[in-house]
């Protein structure tokens, strides 16, 4: 049997080249066309502006584990001490001055005579008496 790599069984296009960037997409944000190596406009609607999304690798010498959802499961909190979430708690007491919620105007209820919104016409009125 012989011996092949699989990057020689894949057409050159969908081929990685040696010196492009592991762990980067660039993507043009007119079209959406995605590019692996550094480009100054976009080959498919040669716009010129090109967005640059960088993947940043756990290596296996980090003191975080990974959890299931695939987030690290290490420390969320900023170096301030506060939760980098977000997520804290904010404990409200009677005392906070809110500015009352605008009533709304009331309804004149001349809109629900017809399924349109349209006011029902004035009845026709026999003035011969």
């Amino acid at each position: 049997m012989t011996d092949m790599a699989l990057g020689d069984l894949l057409p050159r296009f969908l081929q990685r080249s040696d010196d492009s960037d592991d762990g980067v997409l660039r993507e043009c944000r007119h079209c959406g066309a995605k590019f692996d190596e550094p480009v100054d406009r976009c080959r498919v609607c040669e716009a010129t502006e090109i967005a640059t999304y960088e993947f940043v690798t756990v290596s296996s010498d980090t003191d975080e584990s990974v959890g299931v959802e695939g987030q690290p499961t290490g420390s969320r909190e900023g170096e301030d001490g506060s939760n980098a979430r977000g997520d804290e708690t904010i404990e409200e007491d009677g005392d906070s001055e809110r500015e009352p919620e605008p009533e709304p105007e009331p309804d004149r209820g001349d809109h629900e005579d017809r399924p349109d919104g349209e006011p029902a016409p004035e009845p026709e009125r026999d003035d011969r008496s």
